[in-house]
């Protein structure tokens, strides 16, 4: 299996285990080209942080990063992978 791939083990564990991770808007942002009825429209999107949600503790991880950042799955699945291994050691 190829690194930062999604693996439904490590997912099902965190769902087991209530370890959540999802993204969060920051208050910066960054302006984006977007198509809408075939025009060009720039539109302003907030950047994301990945925050984990861990026994009741949540911590937001300082990067930031632009919402179709193309390597944020790949972050997230090494989190679950990290998560995984970390509570089956």
């Amino acid at each position: 299996m190829v690194e930062g791939e999604f693996n439904i083990k490590h997912w099902n564990y965190a769902q087991e285990k209530h370890i959540k991770i999802w993204m969060c808007k920051t208050k910066s942002n960054y302006s984006h080209t977007k198509y809408v009825n075939g025009r060009k429209t720039k539109i302003t999107l907030p950047y994301v942080n990945i925050c984990v949600s861990l026994d009741g503790n949540n911590t937001r991880f300082k990067d930031e990063f632009k919402q179709n950042d193309e390597e944020l799955p790949y972050i997230i699945n090494k989190l679950y992978k990290y998560y995984y291994e970390r509570g089956n050691s």
